[in-house]
C-alpha cells in the first residue's frame, strides 16, 4: 500500500498532490463544451437545451452525495497515516457498498424523480421529450458514479493524485470518443449522448478498482460484518456536513437559474448551457492565491510559508494564468459558432458573452493603420 511519507509539507509535496487534481479539473467542463457542441451540430435548440438541463439534474443529483468521495478520502488518509491497512480496505469496502447501494435506490426511483426535475425546470415540451430519453438512460450510471466517488476518494487519500488525475481523464476521454461515435457516428442523438456517459462511467469504476488492486487494495475481502457496521457506515456518510450544506447552497442556484432560463424558451436555453460551459472553462484560469501556506511552518506570517516554484512564488503566476483565461472569452463568439447550427442560440449567447480586455484599443489600432 502506498503511504504517504512523514514530515512537513513541503513545497513540491503541497503541488504534486494539488496540480493533477487541479488539470482533472479542468477536464469536467471540457466535456460538457464537447457534449454541447456534438448535440449542437445537429441544430435543433430544443436538444441543445434537453442536455444542458439534463447534465444540470444529474450534478445535482451526483454532487449531493459528493461528501462521500471527500469523507473517504479523509478517513482513508487518517488509517494510512497510521499503518492500519485492515482499515483502509474496510473504508474503501463500505463507501463502495453505500455508493452502490445509494445509486440502486436512484434507479428504482427514477420515475418520481424525473417528473419532480421536469416540474421544476418549466421547459417547453420539446425540450422535456428530449430531456426523458435522456434522463432515463444515464440514471443507470448513478450505481457506477457513486461507487466511484468511493475509489476515487481512496486514491486521493493515499496520497496518489496522480492516478485520480489518470481516472478523471480516462473517464472524459471515453466519454468524448463515444459521444462522438454514438450520435454523429450512429445519429442516436441524445440517447447516443446518454449511453456514452453510462458507458464511461463502468469503465472509469472498473479502471478504478484494478488501479487500487495493484496498490494492494482488497475490499472485496472484508467481513460483511464489517459492512453492516452502523456507526463506521454513519461516520463515512456524515463527515463534512457542512460541506453538504454548501454544496446545496450552490446546486440550489445553478437550479434556480436553469430553471429560469428554461422558462425563456429553448433558444435561450440552449446559448446559456454554451455559455455555463465557457465560463467554467475560464474560472479555472482565473486563481486566487492567499501567498502563504497555512500547512508550513511560519505559514502565517508575512513572508513566510510562501510556496515557490522555482525562483518564482505561486501568487507571481496568477497574472499569467489569468492571462491564459482571456481566449475563453475572446474565443467565446466562435466556441458559440461550433457549437449550433442553430443560428438564434449562437446570436443569443454571442451578445451576452463581454468583451475580452483591450479588445477596443486593439480595433481602434487597426483602423488607424488602415
Amino acid at each position: 500500500m502506498h503511504a504517504v511519507s512523514p514530515g512537513l509539507p513541503t513545497n513540491r509535496r503541497v503541488l504534486a498532490l494539488a496540480l493533477p487534481m487541479t488539470v482533472a479539473n479542468v477536464t469536467t467542463p471540457m466535456l460538457g463544451f464537447v457534449g454541447a457542441a456534438v448535440i449542437g451540430r445537429l441544430g435543433d435548440a430544443a436538444l441543445l437545451g434537453a442536455i444542458a438541463l439534463g447534465a444540470v439534474i444529474f450534478d445535482a443529483i451526483f454532487w449531493s452525495f459528493g461528501a462521500l468521495r471527500m469523507a473517504t478520502a479523509g478517513l482513508t488518509a487518517q488509517a494510512v497515516g497510521g499503518q492500519d491497512e485492515p482499515e483502509v480496505d474496510r473504508i474503501l469496502a463500505r463507501a463502495l457498498a453505500a455508493g452502490a447501494l445509494i445509486g440502486l435506490v436512484l434507479v428504482v426511483l427514477q420515475g418520481p424523480l424525473a417528473q419532480l426535475a421536469f416540474r421544476i425546470s418549466g421547459a417547453s415540451e420539446a425540450v422535456i421529450a428530449g430531456l426523458a430519453t435522456y434522463f432515463h438512460i444515464r440514471i443507470l450510471s448513478a450505481p457506477f458514479v457513486l461507487a466511484s466517488y468511493g475509489v476515487l476518494g481512496s486514491v486521493l487519500g493515499r496520497g496518489r493524485t496522480d492516478l485520480g488525475l489518470l481516472l478523471q481523464v480516462a473517464i472524459n476521454l471515453t466519454n468524448v470518443a463515444l459521444t462522438l461515435t454514438l450520435v454523429l457516428g450512429f445519429g442516436l442523438g441524445l440517447a447516443g449522448a446518454a449511453l456514452a456517459t453510462l458507458g464511461a462511467e463502468a469503465l472509469g469504476l472498473g479502471l478504478g478498482l484494478v488501479l487500487l488492486a495493484r496498490l494492494g487494495a482488497r475490499p472485496f475481502r472484508v467481513p460483511l460484518r464489517d459492512l453492516r457496521d452502523a456507526t463506521a457506515l454513519r461516520r463515512t456518510l456524515s463527515v463534512n456536513g457542512d460541506v453538504i450544506l454548501r454544496t446545496l447552497a450552490l446546486i440550489t442556484g445553478i437550479v434556480l437559474f436553469s430553471a429560469l432560463g428554461a422558462r425563456q424558451g429553448d433558444v435561450v436555453l440552449a446559448a446559456n448551457s454554451v455559455l455555463w460551459n465557457l465560463f467554467l472553462i475560464g474560472g479555472f484560469f482565473r486563481l486566487r492565491h492567499g501567498g502563504r501556506d497555512p500547512l508550513r511552518p511560519g505559514g502565517g506570517r508575512p513572508g513566510r510559508g510562501r510556496i515557490r516554484c522555482g525562483r518564482h512564488p505561486v501568487p507571481a503566476l496568477v497574472p499569467r494564468l489569468r492571462a491564459r483565461g482571456q481566449p475563453a472569452v475572446a474565443g467565446g463568439r466562435r466556441g458559440l459558432h461550433r457549437c449550433r447550427n442553430d443560428e438564434r442560440a449562437g446570436a443569443r449567447g454571442g451578445a451576452l458573452l463581454p468583451r475580452p480586455r483591450g479588445h477596443g484599443a486593439a480595433r481602434r489600432r487597426c483602423a488607424l493603420r488602415v
